[in-house]
């Protein structure tokens, strides 16, 4: 068994590959639509393609932990670039050692 990818459920699509394309630079390298492939192993789906996989036929993204890690050199100029954006943190951006 090998790893693949990461799987982030999304509510809509089109901003959502505005902002990994915008914020993070990943590249769209496959679109099939309702689920979309980015640079680096990050797969978008949106919910509703995800709620056919689900035993429940609903996906809840509040009760869902999840952190995508990126990690950039230059981190200052990084966090001028985000103030550019509108996001909404869940917390500030952080520095670790």
């Amino acid at each position: 068994m090998r790893y693949a990818s990461t799987l982030v459920a999304v509510k809509n699509m089109d901003i959502s590959k505005r902002f990994y394309r915008d914020v993070s630079g990943l590249q769209v390298t496959a679109d099939f639509g309702a689920n979309v492939t980015l640079e680096g192993g990050v797969i978008l789906q949106t919910m509703d393609a995800g709620q056919s996989f689900t035993r429940t036929g609903q996906v809840f993204l509040p009760n869902i932990f999840g952190e995508l890690y990126f990690e950039k050199e230059d981190v200052d100029s990084f966090r001028g670039r985000l103030k550019s954006f509108d996001i909404q943190y869940v917390r500030e951006l952080l520095v670790h050692r």
